[in-house]
């Protein structure tokens, strides 16, 4: 078994073995850090991950986004490849390749995100030098290095470790946030 495979072993237990209550602290945490950033405020354009299983929540972001009037835009998966797709509400989506929540592609318009876009990247972990442990299906590392947004990691601060394997395809953040707070790097 790779470093990988074992980091994703490790940090996919951790992060499952959060109790509700946990899970619960982290996501309103991360939400309320988030929302009340200026880095949120100053976001024309939210790309955001919605989330599966146990990472970090994302739907009380999306909602907050949709009753501020910003324009969101959720992951679609086509082939081996992912684009953005705007939506105006939760309910356009359904479930899609493996069991992520997707846009409809018929009514919702695909979006090519400017420099000021955040994009909010899931992951199993990230560590202290903005590097992201990822699925292991390249969609992220894939779509991150066709396009210039600024990339905010989500996860929660037990996920945080201070190195983690990398592989050169993979692509590294520019801000991590917890439930502790921001950690930004020199990229931004």
């Amino acid at each position: 078994m790779s470093a990988k495979q074992q980091s994703r072993r490790l940090y996919a237990g951790v992060r499952d073995a959060m109790t509700a209550g946990e899970r619960d602290t982290v996501n309103t945490a991360i939400t309320q850090r988030l929302t009340d950033s200026g880095l949120y405020r100053d976001a024309g354009l939210i790309l955001a991950y919605v989330s599966i299983r146990s990472e970090v929540e994302t739907r009380a972001i999306i909602s907050h986004a949709l009753a501020h009037n910003k324009t969101v835009a959720v992951p679609l998966c086509v082939g081996d490849q992912m684009e953005f797709c705007r939506i105006s509400a939760l309910d356009q989506l359904r479930p899609g390749r493996f069991g992520v929540p997707e846009p409809d592609p018929a009514s919702c318009a695909r979006c090519d995100p400017p420099p000021s876009a955040l994009c909010l990247v899931p992951g199993l972990a990230f560590d202290r030098s903005g590097r992201r442990l990822g699925y292991g299906a390249g969609f992220y590392d894939r779509y991150l290095a066709a396009h210039a947004v600024i990339r905010l990691g989500l996860c929660a601060a037990r996920c945080l470790a201070d190195a983690l394997p990398a592989e050169p395809t993979d692509q590294t953040m520019d801000l991590i946030l917890t439930e502790s707070g921001f950690l930004a790097f020199d990229k931004i």
